[in-house]
């Protein structure tokens, strides 16, 4: 094989990660509303690229495969040729088909295509009977043809590879060839790997990593259709039928007895100075009971807690909402419970409805923001602020180096 098989690499990587960077433009055509300018969609396209490149990173795992095994397998052209053909046709059609219904569905649902689009497909009939005959045939023509296009830049991709294939005694310098083109291949794996994985930081590729915009609809055009996809379709579960402890009547009724009927309470306590203040709400981790004197706990270990105390309000029946950073942070922040097994913050489309205090302080006229010690992308964390109302989110770059590095997970020291 004398071809470079990293150049070939290469470029079939750039064919998925411009496909995705083309479609992004084409579905803000079709949906964007009025105001959207130039400037928006190169921005939309910029904070889209990390999730692109992930994205690509992972069709790229099987053409990785197959070069490091023709670099020690004999494989004629023809076999070659036809194993990357039938990826390429597989992967273009399902990219297209992606592309597309992403495009469509987005009028009709207001969110990215994710896994409901699954719970129609038992029955297609329902699904299609709001569009015409002729909207399914067209659409069906647009899938062909942007596959088709996808399928002839691939090919194009590793042409220059499998016309330089040939058949090749076993001689020394043979030998260090096939290392050196492994060895490339291995180091290629470690980039595509990182890319996947978004980087060497604390926190993994998640949707939240494209949000930067107060209007959503730019938020939703930076997002990935098929990382989106296959992300919300590793967080399905069907939690109708976990923790059933009761049959429904008992349950309702447990329910029913934890209720309390305001309807009609007028009274109300002035507890404030100032009828327009200065709102800051500090959520602390870890910080247990125990160590409050005033609460029954060690003497001399909270001092200035202890002195609040004295100067405000304190609701000593409450209990932590959580284990976990993503489900407390929402449920304090959302009056939405945490649930054991799942983190509602790593689910951009149901985080985005929740109520919010944010919401509730711009209508009054307020300007939000939220402070993070540590990465903002943490489990989702920027798409939650930035869909739930905060003008901005800021994370573990908004300090100085010296204070971000002085502990992990956004702690810092108190000298």
């Amino acid at each position: 094989m004398k071809g470079s098989s990293f150049l070939l690499l290469l470029r079939t990587y750039l064919c998925y990660v411009a496909a995705f960077l083309v479609a992004k433009p084409l579905f803000m055509l079709v949906n964007a509303p009025e105001g959207i300018s130039f400037i928006d969609y190169l921005m939309v396209l910029w904070h889209g690229l990390p999730l692109d490149l992930a994205t690509a990173g992972y069709f790229m795992i099987v053409p990785l495969l197959l070069l490091l095994v023709a670099c020690w397998v004999r494989m004629g052209k023809r076999l070659f040729s036809i194993l990357f053909a039938i990826y390429f046709a597989i992967t273009a059609l399902l990219i297209s088909v992606a592309i597309c219904a992403d495009c469509v569905l987005y009028g009709f649902w207001s969110f990215k295509l994710d896994a409901t689009v699954l719970n129609y497909l038992d029955s297609p009939k329902d699904a299609l009977a709001s569009v015409s005959g002729w909207y399914v045939v067209g659409a069906v023509a647009i899938i062909v043809l942007v596959a088709a296009l996808l399928f002839w830049a691939l090919r194009w991709s590793v042409k220059p590879l499998t016309k330089t294939m040939e058949e090749a005694p076993a001689t020394p310098s043979r030998w260090l060839h096939k290392l050196w083109q492994t060895l490339l291949l291995v180091l290629a794996g470690g980039v595509i790997f990182l890319l996947m994985r978004g980087g060497v930081g604390k926190s993994t590729m998640n949707i939240g990593r494209v949000y930067y915009s107060e209007n959503q609809f730019l938020n939703h055009s930076a997002v990935n259709p098929l990382f989106n996809f296959f992300y919300s379709l590793s967080k399905s579960q069907d939690f109708a039928k976990e923790y059933h402890y009761f049959d429904d009547e008992e349950a309702q009724q447990i329910f029913a007895d934890l209720q309390i009927n305001t309807v009609g309470d007028t009274t109300s306590m002035q507890v404030l100075r100032t009828e327009r203040p200065n709102v800051v709400l500090v959520l602390v981790e870890g910080f247990t009971a125990q160590a409050i004197e005033t609460l029954g706990g060690e003497a001399g270990v909270t001092p200035c807690f202890n002195a609040l105390r004295q100067e405000g309000i304190c609701f000593d029946n409450c209990y932590a909402n959580s284990f976990r950073t993503d489900r407390g942070t929402v449920s304090i922040l959302s009056g939405y419970p945490a649930f054991p097994s799942l983190s509602v913050m790593k689910m951009p489309q149901k985080s985005s409805a929740l109520p919010s205090l944010a919401r509730s302080l711009k209508r009054v006229g307020y300007s939000t923001s939220f402070l993070y010690g540590g990465d903002i992308n943490f489990t989702n964390m920027n798409s939650y602020f930035l869909s739930t109302g905060y003008d901005e989110a800021l994370g573990e770059g908004a300090f100085p180096v010296a204070v971000r590095t002085s502990h992990a997970w956004g702690g810092c020291k108190i000298i």
